[in-house]
């Protein structure tokens, strides 16, 4: 699960500006749904069919060009600017970005650009961050075969999760 991090700094103090991007691509699974075989990068009636079409190898690479070309003029600009292109995005894992959060604090920036796929019409403003809760229902508990006896911690927490949505 490699990640590839590159920075400079401007010819003048400034904010720190981070690039991001992600180089894995969701797995494939069982090649079910498919209309093209998923490795093949095909070129069909003008649509480029294959991994990493759609998300994110079209932003991951505006990052790059992006940071390539900013290298350039550096002594020009103020502040940092650093490129992030990490993996195990997809599948949530913990060796892309969470990792570099943990352990490389210098790539945390003042602000973040990601270009994920959407709408050329739109800019998102992303979360601060998810919050994952976790919490134990305890209950009574009974035997199977008498669940009438004690709260069900399924439904109680399901009615918890239900009254904590907006």
């Amino acid at each position: 699960m490699p990640n590839i991090i590159a920075s400079f700094d401007g010819g003048r103090p400034g904010r720190h500006l981070v690039l991001n991007g992600h180089i894995d691509a969701f797995p494939v699974g069982d090649g079910f749904g498919w209309t093209q075989d998923p490795w093949a990068a095909a070129l069909v009636d003008g649509k480029i069919y294959g991994r990493g079409a759609a998300d994110m190898k079209c932003g991951t690479t505006v990052s790059i060009m992006a940071y390539a070309l900013l290298h350039r003029i550096k002594e020009r600009l103020g502040g940092k600017l650093t490129l992030t292109a990490v993996s195990d995005e997809e599948t949530f894992g913990p060796w892309g970005a969470r990792y570099l959060m943990d352990h490389h604090k210098e790539v945390l920036g003042d602000c973040l650009l990601n270009g994920e796929p959407g709408s050329p019409l739109t800019v998102r403003f992303g979360e601060k961050g998810p919050l994952w809760l976790e919490f134990t229902v305890l209950t009574k508990g009974a035997h199977g075969a008498y669940t009438h006896y004690s709260g069900s911690a399924s439904k109680i927490a399901m009615q918890l999760a239900a009254r904590s949505s907006p």
